[in-house]
């Protein structure tokens, strides 16, 4: 069987499984009122069922039983313990609510399992801020900083429909580019069975009729697996590397491109809350999506497309730097994008609240 074809096995039939089984999670959904209710940050108006996360489980660990046999470090050994741990405490939190601190150490005790692989261990910067070998504590630790600080970015960037499943249809065609010019195929496999499933979601994230969410169950699945995927590129060897054809030191800034608004958004609303006093846990509507949504008006689908098309931009803008430039000028770049950034959704959330003032004021 041709490698063109086994790879659209592996897109094809995650799809279809995923949308044949997501109308079926949300009828038992409905019994069983497994629903997002409305509240004072939501911006949808009835119960919702949020337990469509099932279906990208399902999706993907039933490819994993396929995707074993091109997997020559035997990855998927240390991925489905921490993708497990993961899907029991999304779902659980989808149905009863668990706390931050919970979810935290789930988080951590999945990222444990990849940092114990040495597939997965960072002992080369390729001379990233003139720095080479990584001891092997410094690498562990990171290597857990990065899992949990992606999968929460994700999480948190899951507040209106589509915006989540845009953004991970985005990540993951890139993650399946690379992946297939360094010739990896348990990565290339993964990212498509992702992609499968999420295409599928959407259609039923925005739809009227038959809509559900990904909930936390979903969000911190797709997190996982994005992380893993990122976490084993930046561990690859230099000759692997080298089939990209840009300088080595550039290689991370590319992976910050890719994710760059959901990394960018958290840890501009984690530093406000901290700056007012709050915990950078405590949820509130200063993500991008939220002021973009009270200051314009627009619908979900508009504000979800608008950001999604803002991140391949910021990709599209990267990659000439990666490949043309060093990493002093990805890194200016880099420090710029952020602070823009801060400063238009800051100016925009500025206006939010003065429009509200003065609407109270004359009521």
């Amino acid at each position: 069987m041709s490698f063109v074809l086994i790879a659209f096995l592996f897109f094809f039939v995650s799809f279809a499984i995923a949308y044949i089984m997501l109308p079926k999670i949300r009828t038992i959904a409905k019994i069983r009122s497994f629903h997002s209710l409305p509240n004072e940050r939501t911006s949808h108006q009835h119960a919702i069922p949020n337990v469509g996360g099932v279906a990208f489980y399902v999706c993907l660990m039933l490819s994993f039983h396929f995707i074993n046999p091109y997997d020559d470090l035997e990855i998927i050994n240390s991925i489905i313990p921490g993708f497990t741990v993961l899907f029991i405490i999304g779902l659980k939190d989808d149905l009863v609510l668990v706390s931050s601190t919970t979810k935290m150490i789930a988080q951590i005790v999945a990222a444990l399992f990849l940092v114990f692989d040495n597939s997965f261990h960072l002992t080369d910067l390729h001379g990233l801020f003139n720095l080479d070998r990584v001891h092997y504590f410094a690498s562990s630790f990171f290597a857990i900083f990065l899992v949990v600080s992606i999968i929460n970015a994700f999480n948190l960037i899951d507040g209106i429909d589509g915006l989540a499943g845009f953004i991970a249809s985005i990540i993951f065609c890139s993650f399946a580019v690379i992946s297939f010019i360094i010739g990896d195929k348990t990565l290339f496999f993964i990212s498509l069975v992702a992609l499968g499933a999420v295409i599928a979601f959407l259609r039923f994230n925005f739809s009227e009729k038959y809509k559900i969410f990904m909930g936390d169950t979903g969000s911190l699945i797709l997190g996982f697996v994005i992380s893993l995927i990122v976490l084993r590129f930046l561990a690859l060897e230099e000759r692997s590397l080298l089939k990209m054809k840009l300088p080595l030191q550039n290689w991370t800034f590319l992976f910050f491109a890719i994710l760059s608004l959901p990394l960018i958004d958290t840890s501009r609303v984690f530093l406000m809350r901290i700056y007012n006093g709050k915990s950078p846990f405590e949820a509130d509507r200063n993500h991008i999506h939220h002021v973009i949504l009270d200051y314009y008006n627009l619908s979900h689908f508009k504000v979800s497309l608008i950001l999604a098309i803002l991140n391949i931009l910021i990709i599209a803008s990267f990659l000439p730097l990666v490949y043309l430039t060093n990493q002093w000028i990805c890194l200016t770049f880099t420090i710029l994008l952020f602070a823009i950034f801060i400063l238009i959704i800051n100016w925009l959330k500025s206006k939010v609240q003065n429009e509200t003032n003065s609407s109270n004021e004359k009521k």
